[in-house]
């Protein structure tokens, strides 16, 4: 492992997900009236002017646009702060494990149940695709995978 990649791109990711959470909480003001400036919150002036459900429809579009760049950032970490391509691999089967169940919750609530029953299992997965949390998990997996490895 590279350990000065690792930390770049771990820093990198907190700083991804930082952002993320600046423009989504300044989103979700707007969509509650809520129009003062707050210091953790990123509201740029022209989300002023859309109604509650576009800034609504807009969430989703930024939510698959995150989903995209967090998964980017991680895959091309991964690949980069190890030598192997064994974390890679690993960091790919996540994300499209993560994808299935998503679109699987979502076709299913389209046919046998309402969308707000599987809204927090949704949601859910997505949070943990929006952090550095899947980077840091498989990057301890490959390390200890590493270690056992070296050690027979």
């Amino acid at each position: 492992m590279k350990k000065i990649n690792w930390f770049v791109f771990l820093f990198l990711l907190f700083l991804l997900s930082y952002f993320r959470e600046t423009v989504f909480l300044g989103i979700n003001e707007i969509i509650e009236g809520n129009f003062e400036s707050h210091p953790y919150t990123f509201k740029p002036e022209i989300l002023f002017q859309y109604t509650t459900a576009a800034l609504s429809n807009f969430k989703y579009i930024l939510t698959g646009f995150f989903s995209i760049l967090f998964a980017s950032t991680t895959l091309f970490s991964l690949r980069f702060a190890f030598h192997d391509k064994l974390a890679f691999k690993i960091g790919f089967l996540t994300y499209s494990i993560a994808l299935a169940s998503i679109l699987l919750a979502a076709i299913s609530s389209l046919l046998l149940f309402d969308f707000a029953q599987v809204y927090p299992f949704i949601r859910s997965i997505i949070g943990y695709i929006h952090s550095p949390l899947i980077y840091i998990l498989i990057s301890a997996t490959v390390l200890v995978n590493e270690f056992y490895r070296k050690e027979n």
